[in-house]
Formats: C-alpha cells, sequence, structure tokens
C-alpha cells in the first residue's frame, strides 16, 4: 500500500544549475532553469509569522518542509539550492536540504525537503 499525501499542493520547483565551478568544486554562477517542473506536495511550516527558540543537534534551521514522492522528487532531479514556487500563494523558497522518510518496508516512500523562505518571484527571472 502506498502512503498518501495529506492536503497535496501543486509546487513548481526551479532547478538551479552550476554555469561556473571553482578549484574546490563549489558553483561560482548559477542560473535558474526556466521550465519549472510541477510537483505535489504536502507543506508543513515549521514557523509562521513568530519566533521559534532554535533546537539543538543537526536540526536545519528552516522555515518549514514539503513531503514529496520519492519517485517526483527523483524524477525532477530536485536537490539542495533548487528554488520552489508554492500554488496559488507564489510564495518563493529555497531547498536547504533534503532527507528520506516515510519508511515501508526498506523503502523510502517520502523525501522531506526543508526550505528557507526567499522574498523575490522567479517567475520569468534568469541569473546569468
Amino acid at each position: 500500500m502506498k502512503p498518501r499525501l495529506i492536503h497535496p499542493r501543486e509546487i513548481t520547483l526551479y532547478r538551479i544549475v552550476a554555469l561556473d565551478r571553482d578549484v574546490f568544486g563549489d558553483p561560482v554562477d548559477k542560473g535558474i532553469v526556466e521550465t519549472g517542473k510541477i510537483l505535489e506536495g504536502q507543506v508543513s511550516y515549521a514557523s509562521y509569522d513568530r519566533v521559534n527558540l532554535p533546537g539543538g543537534g543537526d536540526d536545519p534551521q528552516g522555515a518549514g518542509h514539503v513531503l514529496f514522492y520519492t519517485s517526483d522528487w527523483e524524477e525532477a532531479g530536485g536537490m539542495k539550492g533548487d528554488e520552489l514556487v508554492l500554488s496559488p500563494s507564489d510564495s518563493r523558497l529555497v531547498v536547504i536540504e533534503v532527507r528520506p522518510c516515510g519508511h515501508y518496508y526498506g523503502v523510502a516512500y517520502f523525501q522531506k525537503v526543508i526550505f528557507a523562505r526567499k522574498s523575490a518571484s522567479v517567475k520569468g527571472a534568469a541569473r546569468q
């Protein structure tokens, strides 16, 4: 039995590609792939217009997370640093970490994509 998402929303994934890399392999210049891929995901906010005290351990300081089906996320080629746009609010988010979750019989059915908020919109914009 495949688990289901609760209140799924349409989320557009915009891939960020490195145009050039430095000596250590880190991206220097980044560009946005113009054609976004629409995925279905379950959004959960860690903080929503309030301040949360930081916890300890390896918990990233994100504004929330989105659950995607692993098959959809891998097919879209999503990774850390990519941008997400939530529909219908057009909120712009950046992926800061991706973790497998929702394990059933040794298989991760979901990817927990932790995000931070961005202020501007990516629609029609390409950075060079």
